[in-house]
């Protein structure tokens, strides 16, 4: 590109708040959901005792809302933290995460869920708003990944949604809990038992 080009091009516009790029605003850092749903997995036991297993799981779950709609992939997210794609997997394995394709997932169904509980807006237009083609694609992955629909994690919000993320992991083998705490269910107020206790 030549100079003149650059020249006639518009300046970047401002940033202003939308729930759709709210996580991609500069300067914004770690959006408070994040820290929220981090703590709450911590306090149950998923990277309780690793400060950089912590670390890589907010910085995942972060990332999973920039660049685009539909967030990055495991690769691109391993570039941005200046590690290959096999030594971020591996990170994840010895401090019981599960893969950082899973944590990305579940960052845009965290993401979907913000918006859901925060806004009116339809299924379909949340759906749009964070990369899936339609509201199905959103609904099949939410309940994969968690059990729960989009209509539930609108009603009972995002400490709901992490719990039922990290008992289907923990089920399924791909996390490991250390110094797990029991506590509340953050809709019901009732004890939570871990995946396995009698």
């Amino acid at each position: 590109m030549d100079h003149e080009q650059h020249a006639s091009e518009e300046p970047r516009k401002a940033h202003h708040y939308d729930p759709t790029t709210a996580w991609t605003i500069p300067g914004a850092g770690v959006p408070e959901q994040i820290r929220e749903v981090v703590a709450y997995l911590r306090d149950r036991g998923l990277a309780a005792d690793c400060a950089d297993a912590a670390n890589i799981l907010t910085k995942l779950l972060e990332l999973s809302g920039r660049a685009d709609a539909a967030g990055i992939g495991v690769s691109r997210a391993a570039r941005l933290l200046y590690m290959s794609r096999r030594s971020l997997a591996r990170l994840c394995m010895r401090s019981g995460l599960p893969t950082p394709s899973r944590i990305l997932a579940f960052g845009r169904i965290v993401r979907a869920t913000r918006i859901l509980h925060s806004t009116g807006w339809s299924v379909f237009r949340v759906a749009e708003a964070t990369g899936w083609v339609d509201p199905f694609g959103l609904s099949k992955t939410m309940h994969r990944l968690t059990g729960i629909r989009p209509t539930d994690a609108r009603e009972r919000g995002l400490l709901y949604l992490a719990e039922a993320w990290l008992q289907r992991e923990v089920a399924d083998g791909g996390a490991v809990l250390r110094h797990p705490r029991a506590a509340p269910c953050p809709s019901c107020g009732q004890q939570i038992r871990l995946v396995g206790d009698p």
